[in-house]
């Protein structure tokens, strides 16, 4: 289970960024929201996921969706 969305509405930085990608920024809540999709679609749990990504917010998904489902992970430049 994981509570990061409950306590990022209950301590208020849910629409605070957390995150710049050029000009872009992502707020907490959003990247929670991407690392879900992540999780649900990249790996099983228990997985080993090597991450070949370019820097920005893909990246970061995709680290903590792989850490949602308790896989090990690493990244790959």
């Amino acid at each position: 289970m994981n509570v990061a969305p409950e306590l990022a509405k209950a301590g208020g930085w849910q629409d605070r960024i957390a995150y710049l990608d050029g000009d872009r920024g992502y707020s907490h809540g959003e990247v929670h929201h991407l690392a879900g999709q992540a999780a649900a679609g990249l790996v099983r749990e228990g997985d080993r996921v090597v991450l070949a990504l370019p820097d920005g917010v893909g990246v970061v998904a995709a680290f903590l969706g792989a850490a949602r489902r308790g896989s090990g992970e690493g990244p790959c430049r």
